[in-house]
């Protein structure tokens, strides 16, 4: 919970995944976020009622946190993801 809060983020170590399987989704991931803003867009979500995943970037995900920023207690959320799940949530 600590790295969360005070990192934003924590990795996942001794999970017996292929370390080359691993290398490839880092590569495929930084390839995707090199990409410009129009192009990361395409893979953002046509309706996010029946499927939620996909792009998404900051501006959408820093509203929950705005309450705390104005109180001092976060730092501003700059990030961008890229969800996967399910085809049928």
């Amino acid at each position: 919970a600590q790295a969360c809060k005070e990192i934003g983020f924590f990795a996942i170590v001794g999970h017996g995944v292929d370390p080359i399987v691993v290398d490839k989704a880092w590569k495929a991931s930084q390839g995707f976020f090199d990409l410009s803003t129009e192009e990361k867009l395409e893979a953002k979500s046509k309706d996010d009622a029946s499927y939620p995943y996909g792009y998404e970037r900051n501006e959408k995900l820093i509203v929950g946190k705005t309450k705390d920023q104005q109180k001092g207690e976060v730092p501003a959320d700059l990030k961008e993801t890229f969800a996967v799940g399910p085809s049928d949530p």
